[in-house]
């Protein structure tokens, strides 16, 4: 390679590092001073004008289906939290191959391991090489979240958007930044400068997390502050049977105390949410993934299929019927509204379809068909 060569390829870092810079400015424009001023009076209006025109103002959860419901936000922190061998980080990454095989990116900071077992765990749950290769974003950090590793996240963010982000452990992050895990302000500290920024990026970001070590308290260990800083939902995980290699295991979700949208408690049965079942080939170690409990029970590769069947089903009503209303396509597509809620916010990140509203009205359009705003 000649030295002009070489040349272009530093200059070409050297941009690339400058828009990663840039972009973390833009993060950091809404923090400090900045925040305290007053949101228009216009943008507050028009919030409510949305929400009387029948639009959800807290997008329902439209990531990780698990039959009855789908259980995570988009862009908002979630805690995962158990005792140890409750399969949290399993079915965390069970998540992340839902996502992946949907075509988006997923990514992983694994504070615990390394990419070997992260890797073998997403081929064992049905994961491709390609796929992971394609979608897969991982990082083993061990030192805090300064500037420089802001930079360095970023180059890989900005120019893709993963639906699912996973954080394992809590403990550790907080160990790396050298936070007290019960102390509120340390805790506080970490949420706002890691997991903020993460969900800024629009992820539906996973927090795994212990339980603490009185039995009274039903929570993660160490500060509350850890399960109020969540905007989205916290679950608890309750293994029911042990999994290991060649051996089937099962794990309760239960809906925790936090659920800030609001759209998950009418799913949970005593505060059952979900059951899950690990079931791992003595031969080949693959893991199939069964869900039920609210819902048909299936595996994960089912799941998935559902998923895809909606979405073609949305796109097919959408593109017989240009500017059809939500009422009409909840009526054509025949399964429930938060699955339809889901299903259009994975559609409209993916820019597979558009949503205009004109007056209270909510009509969808595929991309080509848009009408020229006059």
């Amino acid at each position: 390679m000649n030295d002009t060569a070489v040349n272009e390829e530093v200059e070409s870092r050297e941009e690339r590092i400058a828009r990663a810079s840039h972009e973390v400015d833009l993060l950091h424009l809404d923090s400090g001073p900045a925040s305290w001023e007053p949101v228009p009076s216009a943008t507050l209006r028009a919030l409510a004008e949305k929400k009387l025109a029948g639009e959800d103002l807290i997008a329902p959860p439209s990531v990780f289906g698990v039959g009855p419901t789908y259980l995570l936000y988009r862009g908002r922190a979630h805690m995962f939290f158990g005792d140890t061998s409750s399969c949290k980080s399993w079915i965390a990454l069970v998540a992340v191959v839902q996502e992946m095989q949907l075509g988006h990116d997923a990514l992983v900071l694994d504070l615990e391991d390394g990419p070997e077992l992260a890797v073998e765990r997403l081929v064992q749950l049905g994961a491709t090489p390609e796929q992971i290769g394609q979608h897969l974003i991982y990082a083993n950090p061990d030192s805090p979240f300064t500037r420089d590793a802001e930079i360095g996240l970023m180059l890989d963010l900005m120019d893709r958007s993963p639906t699912i982000g996973v954080v394992d452990s809590m403990t550790e992050l907080l160990s790396v930044h050298e936070a007290n895990p019960n102390a509120q302000l340390d805790v506080a500290r970490v949420h706002r400068t890691v997991i903020r920024w993460l969900t800024q990026h629009g992820a539906a970001v996973v927090l795994i997390d212990h339980t603490g070590k009185t039995p009274s308290v039903a929570g993660p260990a160490g500060s509350e502050r850890k399960v109020s800083g969540i905007d989205g939902a916290s679950f608890k995980f309750t293994q029911k049977e042990p999994f290991g290699r060649g051996v089937t295991g099962k794990t309760e979700i239960k809906l925790g105390s936090k659920d800030r949208g609001g759209h998950l408690r009418r799913y949970a049965d005593k505060g059952v949410i979900a059951v899950v079942k690990l079931i791992s080939d003595p031969e080949t170690e693959a893991v199939t993934v069964e869900f039920s409990r609210g819902g048909a029970a299936g595996s994960v590769a089912e799941a998935s299929a559902r998923l895809e069947d909606q979405r073609h089903t949305v796109l097919r009503l959408v593109g017989e019927q240009p500017g059809i209303k939500k009422t009409d396509l909840r009526d054509g597509c025949g399964f429930i509204a938060t699955d339809l809620d889901a299903v259009v916010l994975q559609l409209m990140h993916d820019d597979k379809i558009k949503m205009r509203r004109f007056g209270k009205t909510q009509r969808h359009y595929l991309p080509q068909d848009v009408p020229t705003e006059e």
